[in-house]
């Protein structure tokens, strides 16, 4: 995972559907369309386990999702995945074991107008 941490700015991710903004080491996002979010492309090894965290905040808006998808390879079929909708400032995480080697760290949410923030996103491969 790259930048999972914002510190200097956005690098390593992409936006959909979302206008993101970096400010203090934290990303906030307001969603403008369907299904906006924030996403990176992320390497894993297949049949591992793994944990995936995220402190976020819901500031307006009906929720979203902190989630691990497949990539490409795997026709983008859902993994894992943590709700935020009414979680005020707090820490999320799940565990998730990788069906393959391609998979796309999200941070997404149905609705347009929904704003969140989002800082020290990570993927750390299980002890075991």
């Amino acid at each position: 995972m790259t930048n999972g941490t914002f510190n200097a700015d956005f690098s390593g991710w992409s936006r959909i559907n979302a206008d993101a903004n970096v400010a203090d080491g934290v990303v906030t996002v307001v969603t403008t369309g369907a299904n906006g979010r924030i996403e990176q492309a992320v390497a894993l090894d297949a049949g591992a386990t793994y944990r995936a965290f995220a402190d976020v905040n819901l500031l307006a808006g009906a929720g979203f999702d902190f989630q691990i998808i497949r990539g490409a390879a795997g026709e983008y079929a859902w993994i894992g995945s943590a709700w935020a909708g009414d979680l005020g400032p707090g820490a999320v995480e799940f565990t998730f074991v990788a069906p393959g080697a391609d998979a796309i760290v999200q941070l997404v949410s149905g609705a347009a107008g929904v704003s969140f923030t989002a800082d020290n996103v990570s993927i750390r491969k299980a002890a075991g």
